[in-house]
């Protein structure tokens, strides 16, 4: 061993030392601490800014990676990284706080600190995501790094947390995955460091931060769809089970639907009220849960609680408590009434318990009919309530930003097919999603598919991820549900974001076929091909992962259309084709910028050439019209 001086980091003591090397490190045999030699002792850090050259600070990022493989639940990996910045910083309390998007929260993740107790005490933190919360909020809204005096934040947390820690000061490094903030990572400090060393130990911690801003998108994205893949097969077998609960027991079917919308949402009071029509009073089914149980029971409501009950027409989601109404087909009310002790609905409780409700009402149409009707009128009153739940998915208004009008337009066969478009617009009209898709097969399973699709689909886009993203998902749910069903299900589809104020068009195709455009200035048309993967067949696409972009001028049209469209026979055999649409959708699109008028006018053409010949498929199309 060296007998340069060196001096052990606990002891103190700088004689030569006894020890042992382990991993290019020497350890005290009586501490157990690393010894360092003389000339790398710090008086002002002792973690991170001991790493002084490019060898060892590339021996820092491996010993980061190798903690963000290990595993991929949130709760773990941000206490693991949480105690790793502890172990470099000299034993320093290091905070890793996560942003909660459906609750608008800022939750603790992980924390580490010296004292267990304070430990304790800390992680029962949760923050409001707004700028009254001042620099932790303004971090992560600015997306910058942050050194600050906690005296100097007039937010009462700020003095409690100070006066709970002894902490002067913080350095606050947001975790950015793009150009978007998933939460903040706190760095405590006893006695506010000198403009040096805060500048050095944030460049190393931005570095490793960038890492761990992947790990953790990651983990949520596996969270995320293993909730859903759970959430979507429980819906399936949920279905299966209210169809024969229906049959055999109304009221224990009643039961039922309350029993397993609890389940989905964790809800402790849970209502059913059904009101016939023509009656002014009504049905209520009850299912309460708590610590002591379940206690369940059934009774009736006087004219004036039911006026007051079916008021509400449209979803109502408030903080805890969660309100769908809907109606069967022979014109009985229906009103679910949710709510949560403590803890609020998230966005996927809303979709699922939306997705929960559509299934109810198929369900309760179907086996009505049963007792009514014979085998074949079910199954084709079956197939009609089907094909209306299909179309009720279809967006209810197009909207018009910017000089920019939509259309879309779906003529259904006669069985129920799996078409579906779309138009989701953000609240602030930022971002414009288009959607087109089409899954295999036909029959009530194939439009089973395409509203639990739909139904991800809005989820993930409130969630902000890419489009490719969105398909990933999609096509994760899919694979993992169909690809080893009896009739497995695939689906094409492409998605478009649209940005209205740079007037950018971001595409990403899944095997589903061409984005066409009208350009008015030079009276052509331009065929984008989309590429992509049909969506189902591999558990991972990213590899087949296609996206472009393109921009809409004044005058200029862009048409999206399925293959009901191309495929569609006459009498004789004969498809209408691609060179039909293209000759059909120059002639309209330079005639007129109403997308409304040239979604119908291609339509009188193609059915001009159909004929009498019956509809075999869904016929389907997206029109995006430029007026300047």
């Amino acid at each position: 061993m060296s007998s340069e001086s060196r001096v052990c980091v606990l002891c103190g003591d700088t004689k030569t030392p006894e020890g042992e090397t382990r991993k290019a490190r020497f350890y005290c045999n009586t501490c157990g601490k690393e010894w360092i030699l003389e000339k790398r002792r710090s008086t002002r850090f002792s973690g991170l800014l001991q790493i002084e050259n490019q060898e060892n600070r590339v021996s820092l990022l491996l010993d980061s990676l190798a903690l963000f493989n290990s595993t991929v639940k949130i709760g773990e990996l941000a206490f693991g990284f949480a105690n790793f910045i502890h172990q470099r910083l000299g034993s320093r309390n290091v905070g890793i706080l996560i942003i909660d998007v459906d609750k608008s929260q800022i939750h603790l993740a992980g924390y580490k600190s010296t004292n267990q107790k304070l430990e304790r005490k800390i992680k029962k933190i949760k923050l409001d995501y707004d700028l009254s919360y001042g620099a932790l909020v303004k971090s992560m809204t600015e997306a910058r790094s942050i050194h600050y005096n906690l005296e100097d934040e007039p937010h009462p947390f700020y003095k409690l947390y100070a006066d709970l820690t002894n902490t002067k000061s913080q350095l606050l490094i947001p975790i950015l995955y793009g150009v978007n903030a998933l939460g903040l990572i706190t760095i405590d400090y006893g006695e506010p460091p000198d403009t040096d060393n805060i500048l050095e130990e944030r460049e190393m911690m931005e570095l490793l931060t960038g890492q761990f801003a992947v790990a953790l998108r990651n983990a949520s994205l596996y969270e995320r769809s293993k909730n859903q893949s759970v959430n979507f097969q429980n819906l399936h077998l949920s279905a299966l089970t209210l169809s024969k609960l229906y049959i055999d027991n109304q009221e224990e079917m009643m039961r039922m639907v309350l029993l397993t919308a609890s389940s989905f949402a964790n809800t402790s009071q849970n209502k059913l009220y059904e009101k016939n029509k023509n009656e002014t009073w009504c049905k209520f089914y009850e299912l309460n849960r708590n610590e002591s149980g379940m206690k369940s029971f059934s009774g009736r409501l006087n004219e004036k609680d039911t006026e007051e009950i079916f008021k509400n027409k449209e979803p109502q989601q408030f903080k805890n408590k969660l309100i769908i109404p809907f109606s069967s087909e022979d014109g009985t009310e229906f009103c679910l009434f949710l709510s949560k002790d403590e803890s609020s609905f998230s966005r996927d409780d809303f979709e699922v318990l939306n997705a929960y409700t559509a299934l109810t009402k198929i369900t309760i149409d179907n086996t009505r009919m049963y007792k009514k009707m014979g085998d074949q009128k079910m199954i084709e009153r079956e197939i009609e309530i089907a094909r209306d739940i299909q179309l009720n998915l279809l967006p209810r208004e197009t909207p018009e930003i910017n000089g920019f009008n939509f259309s879309g337009y779906m003529k259904s066969a006669k069985g129920v097919g799996g078409d579906y478009y779309d138009f989701i617009v953000s609240p602030n009209e930022s971002e414009v999603i288009i959607c087109i898709g089409d899954v295999s097969g036909k029959g009530v399973s194939a439009g089973i598919v395409m509203a639990t699709v739909r139904t991800i689909l809005h989820s993930l886009v409130r969630r902000k991820p890419t489009i490719n993203e969105i398909l990933s998902d999609i096509n994760t749910y899919i694979y993992y549900n169909y690809s080893e069903a009896v009739s497995p299900r695939f689906m094409t589809m492409t998605l478009i974001s649209w940005d209205p104020n740079t007037n950018e068009f971001l595409f990403a195709g899944a095997g589903h076929g061409n984005i066409l455009i009208y350009r008015k200035e030079t009276n052509s048309l331009e065929i984008i091909e989309t590429k992509g993967i049909v969506l189902g067949i591999e558990p991972n696409i990213n590899r087949w992962s296609n996206s472009g972009t393109f921009r809409l001028n004044t005058g200029d049209v862009m048409l999206l259309y399925t293959d009901g469209v191309t495929e569609a026979m006459n009498e004789n055999g004969v498809s209408f084709d691609d060179p039909r649409l293209f000759e059909s959708f120059m002639k309209h699109a330079s005639e007129n910028l109403n997308s409304k008028n040239l979604l119908n006018q291609i339509y009188e053409d193609l059915e001009g050439f159909v004929g009498d010949r019956e509809q075999h498929d869904d016929i389907t199309m997206i029109a995006l019209a430029s007026n300047g």
